[in-house]
């Protein structure tokens, strides 16, 4: 029999079910919440501190100007599954610059809200100019894969706008699986965990933080080309990564869920027994959890998850590619 709880989102009634019993799994994360500055930066696990205790950058070489990163992993058919990325260093430098924001870029902006705010705060006005900030804030880090929540002062990592924006540099990785998926001859479903897998274990689980070395504040997540090179991220990141890769495949419809410090996604097609998914307008999607390090397949989550979800609290479902 099926149980499922209603969660509001938008316009839609969302309910989460399993089609027989939860299966659980074990997840580990540890979450809290980083600040800095005037705005809060949002991140999905972890206090952001530089944290990454089980970071592992050992799979990527540089030769001749070109990084190239390798992993070597087993999936859930326990294939053996060997995948390689390469970019020019000077491209990744490149890409690097285009997500997060630095001081330098966002100060003027903080200048003009203290100069505005700086008279009576209700004065004549005033609240147009505030309009106008929070739209320039807004543009500005819409560009570097982030959102401004105005009402909150938030800055959160826009997962939806990092997985459109890397599914092409996210190809390499597709053909890999690919090649792989043809050799084996696998289903959609296999080929789906494979990619699965390498995000929860090929990929080590580790919490980027809030400001990286260079001073670019990133609010606790790498965009997917820098989690290959890395070789680490935690549940948005690998998140982001996961979705990148699939959507290279024509016809996968995909959407992310934000819980309480923690991030997954779900993957349209129909539940098998067992399976826990979501109903988002009309349609089934089986959940599916990247985070790591435990080895749960398409339609299973951790225990740590399932409480999330039967908590029935403060839920945020991301379309990606505008579904």
């Amino acid at each position: 029999m099926k149980r499922g709880f209603y969660v509001t989102y938008s316009a839609a009634a969302v309910c989460f079910f399993t089609a027989a019993c939860l299966i659980p799994g074990k997840n580990q994360e540890t979450d809290k919440a980083g600040t800095r500055a005037e705005y809060i930066l949002v991140q999905y696990a972890g206090s952001g501190r530089g944290a990454n205790n089980n970071a592992n950058a050992g799979n990527t070489r540089e030769s001749s100007g070109t990084l190239t990163a390798s992993y070597r992993f087993a999936n859930f058919n326990g294939d053996d599954v060997y995948v390689v990325y390469s970019m020019r260093k000077t491209a990744y430098s490149a890409y690097l610059d285009g997500y997060g924001y630095t001081d330098a870029e966002i100060n003027p902006l903080q200048s003009r809200r203290k100069a505005m705010l700086a008279g009576a705060r209700y004065r004549a006005g005033n609240g147009e100019k505030k309009a106008e900030f929070d739209k320039s804030l807004s543009e500005l880090l819409g560009q570097k894969g982030l959102v401004f929540r105005p009402s909150t002062m938030t800055i959160e990592p826009d997962v939806p706008s990092i997985v459109k924006n890397n599914r092409e540099f996210m190809r390499q990785i597709a053909m890999e699986i690919q090649k792989t998926a043809e050799k084996n001859g696998y289903s959609s479903e296999e080929t789906i965990g494979t990619a699965l897998s390498m995000a929860q274990t090929a990929i080590k689980y580790g919490i980027p933080p809030l400001v990286d070395k260079n001073g670019r504040h990133i609010a606790g997540i790498f965009p997917p080309v820098r989690t290959i090179f890395s070789g680490w991220g935690d549940c948005d990141t690998k998140t982001a990564l996961t979705a990148a890769v699939l959507s290279n495949w024509s016809g996968i419809k995909m959407i992310g869920i934000s819980v309480p410090n923690h991030y997954l996604m779900a993957v349209k097609r129909l539940p098998a027994q067992g399976d826990v998914f979501v109903r988002y307008n009309g349609l089934e999607y089986v959940l599916m959890e990247p985070s790591g390090p435990a080895r749960l397949p398409p339609g299973q989550i951790g225990t740590a998850t399932t409480e999330l979800l039967e908590k029935r609290e403060d839920y945020r479902l991301e379309p990606f590619f505008g579904i």
